[in-house]
């Protein structure tokens, strides 16, 4: 089963906890929730 994580807030802080969870677990889901404007990002690989 695929582990899911939901992120809330785009700041620093947000994105370094999704990149922590990337990290922690390579095959889950993250999901990042921003209440403004989407904002770009570089996909890791």
């Amino acid at each position: 089963m695929q582990k899911k994580i939901v992120i809330v807030g785009c700041g620093a802080a947000g994105w370094s906890a999704a990149v922590g969870a990337r990290k922690t677990d390579r095959k889950a889901q993250i999901i990042v929730v921003e209440q403004g404007e989407p904002r770009n990002y570089r996909k890791h690989q």
